[in-house]
């Protein structure tokens, strides 16, 4: 009688360990939000942001009275502002690498995708896991611009490639995103002299980027 009472307990707890064994394996599968630093590679066109708005708007109006030196003096200033903006999300880093900065600001917007929509961040991390080559994010064009409308609001202007397995897609932000309204945005003279908002503009954005696009992006590990 103790003898069967015995084994029933000791199965029992046998099976509740093995079932615990099997769910909590399941929910790691199911919630991984951090990458490798071998999972994925970051390409660059340019080793610092771009800026586009400012500097275009004077060069037009200079352009009137200098002529084709009026866009010069146009693209100069929006040049200087980009160096502003960069040098303000490096500086408090632990980095002084633009490439390493945004690869820290693609984690972080992966995971925090990964958080928002859980089922099909599972499947891109998955399919980042399984690749045989790491997953390339090659950047054409990572920077801000002022917003339509009004010069002293700014927005992130994205464009990059996303290729996995050998099959890729083109992203762009804010062009690929329906309701611009409800994009994140910063007071102009705030990004340029603060890290913080730039760090948040950006990943926010990216995260959007990303959002919107999931199930386009596991199409590639499909083909």
């Amino acid at each position: 009688m103790i003898g069967g009472v015995c084994r029933k307990f000791f199965t029992l707890h046998f099976l509740s360990i093995v079932l615990v064994g099997v769910l909590a394996g399941c929910t790691t599968t199911f919630e991984k939000t951090s990458l490798r630093a071998t999972d994925y590679e970051i390409k660059l066109e340019k080793s610092k942001f771009s800026f586009e708005g400012k500097g275009s708007s004077a060069g037009f109006m200079l352009m009137s009275a200098m002529g084709p030196a009026g866009i010069a003096v146009g693209v100069a200033i929006d040049e200087g502002i980009s160096k502003e903006i960069t040098q303000s999300a490096l500086d408090g880093k632990e980095t002084s690498e633009f490439q390493t900065l945004i690869k820290s600001y693609v984690d972080q917007a992966i995971n925090k995708t990964s958080l928002l929509n859980k089922k099909d961040s599972a499947l891109f991390l998955k399919a980042i896991e399984s690749s045989k080559k790491p997953v390339i994010f090659e950047f054409k064009e990572t920077g801000f611009t002022t917003v339509k409308g009004n010069q002293e609001q700014v927005m992130a202007k994205i464009n990059l490639v996303i290729t996995l397995n050998d099959n890729f897609v083109e992203l762009n932000f804010p062009d690929s995103i329906p309701d611009s309204k409800t994009l994140p945005t910063a007071n102009f003279e705030q990004i340029k002299k603060d890290g913080a908002t730039v760090e948040q503009v950006w990943v926010d954005s990216f995260q959007i980027l990303l959002a919107h696009n999931l199930e386009k992006i596991n199409t590639l590990n499909q083909k």
